[in-house]
């Protein structure tokens, strides 16, 4: 086993053939001989990045998705995913495990890589790059300007929420379970932070499951009444501390509770983000699978 494969943490990346560490841009990084790795310059440094692990893909993956399907259905802007480069500055090159371009900044979206910062970068904290992720990059993060900085952390399955003030970012918290984050770039994004670590769980746990204490219950008994044969109601209700989701084996609807959960009717985007956040994993790898054919059908 050589040195590089025993890596486990991001390390500068002395060995590699370039320009003196400190100096490197985008590029000598662009004729870096494909190796495997994954490398970043940050501040003129050419630093290597381990393998991302399996658990650390599938969070990404899942975060992608919900932000994906929020911020492109809404015609909001477009969601890219790790490895895709981005050239904060001329000395500054990183592949953020997420980020989100809002439609006033495509124009930095330049063939290969972004050319500026992100409205939205999310980077998840994994052992092997914590460190990295909350010193270096974080830094340069704020350098570039970028407005929005969420840091995942796996192991206890929270989101840290940072926002740049004054060229510095502030904490609005650290968030968990049936949280929804306060994002300023992507506001009311229905999902709860549990939903972004539910890709081990075959069925995620949804906040107020079942008919017990929800001001819904009577009304989803009203529109789902038991069968023939059934001594009580099938319905199942959801919520994400917004709105409520109902389902049962004849139909499905939409609730919007009364002030003080918010009183206003849901937009059809929010909607299609409860219903999305609602289903299961297999459901939502068939409609992303159904997605993706209609896709090649009317192209």
């Amino acid at each position: 086993m050589t040195t590089l494969e025993r890596l486990s943490v991001v390390v500068p990346a002395d060995w590699v053939p370039g320009p003196q560490q400190g100096h490197w841009t985008y590029a000598d990084y662009a004729v870096i001989a494909e190796d495997g790795h994954r490398y970043e310059i940050v501040n003129g440094v050419l630093y290597m990045a381990p393998s991302p692990s399996l658990g650390h893909q599938a969070i990404a993956g899942e975060i992608f998705a919900y932000l994906r399907n929020f911020v492109q259905m809404a015609g909001l802007g477009r969601v890219f995913v790790a490895p895709t480069d981005v050239e904060l500055s001329y000395k500054n090159v990183v592949q953020p495990d997420v980020f989100v371009v809002l439609n006033e900044h495509l124009d930095r979206m330049a063939g290969s890589r972004l050319i500026g910062a992100p409205d939205l970068v999310v980077e998840i904290a994994s052992p092997s790059t914590a460190r990295h992720d909350l010193r270096e990059k974080q830094d340069a993060y704020a350098r570039a300007g970028v407005p929005e900085y969420w840091i995942v952390t796996p192991g206890e399955q929270v989101v840290e929420v940072l926002v740049l003030e004054d060229s510095l970012y502030s904490s609005l918290g650290v968030f968990h379970g049936h949280a929804i984050l306060p994002s300023r770039i992507v506001p009311d994004l229905p999902i709860r932070v549990e939903q972004f670590f539910s890709s081990s769980r075959e069925d995620p746990p949804h906040s107020g499951g079942g008919m017990i204490g929800s001001p819904f219950a009577p009304l989803a008994r009203e529109h789902c009444p038991p069968t023939k044969g059934e001594s009580s109601s099938q319905a199942k209700l959801f919520d994400n501390d917004r709105h409520y989701w109902y389902t049962c084996p004849s139909k499905s609807g939409l609730m919007t509770p009364p002030v003080p959960r918010g009183s206003r009717e849901l937009t059809p985007v929010e909607a299609i983000g409860v219903i999305y956040g609602a289903l299961g994993r297999r459901a939502r790898i068939w409609v992303r699978s159904m997605v993706c054919s209609l896709r090649v059908v009317f192209s």
